[in-house]
């Protein structure tokens, strides 16, 4: 009795464990897009990934998170927070080197136009496949330019087990 209790808290911990292990979402198959000029405070022109992360842009500036931040951090450029962003897949995010958005895009999300990324929610601890499709660029002189985006990215994966204790205990 006493070593299928052991048995059955054991593989809870595993189950537990592999649940708060991090995530990978491959592919590029949901579009999202904010037209410029659209309200960026309205949940159609939010790309609501998770609780924590909901990526948006006003009429200028960059990517922020507005599940976390009013604004685009325009002082020290951390925005968007709760995320890091890096070149490559998803798939390999153990070998790539991530940095906030702006480090990335090296203040101008120009220059990864097309180039397969990959955005790590940090608080959720999802690497996901996200490929910056439409930018647009400010007027100059500090006109913004309608702060519209578009981009393809990795959807969340459909589970493939759904364990429920009856399962657990069936084990032993």
């Amino acid at each position: 009795m006493r070593s299928t209790i052991c048995c059955t808290l054991a593989a809870l911990v595993l189950l537990a464990a592999c649940a708060a292990a991090q995530e990978v979402w491959s592919g590029a198959t949901h579009y999202f897009e904010k037209e410029d000029w659209a309200d960026w405070t309205q949940p159609e022109n939010q790309d609501r990934i998770t609780d924590n992360a909901w990526l948006t842009r006003a009429d200028g500036r960059g990517l922020f998170n507005i599940a976390q931040e009013d604004e685009f951090d325009s002082l020290e450029y951390l925005s968007p927070l709760g995320t890091e962003w890096s070149q490559g897949a998803a798939a390999d995010w153990e070998s790539l080197s991530f940095q906030t958005w702006d480090d990335y895009n090296n203040l101008d999300p120009w220059t990864n136009l097309d180039q397969p990324s990959v955005v790590h929610l940090i608080d959720d601890d999802i690497y996901i496949d996200i490929t910056l499709v439409q930018w647009t660029r400010g007027q100059g002189g500090g006109v913004p330019g309608g702060g519209g985006f578009a981009y393809w990215r990795a959807p969340s994966p459909t589970p493939v087990l759904d364990t429920a204790w009856s399962d657990v205990k069936a084990l032993y």
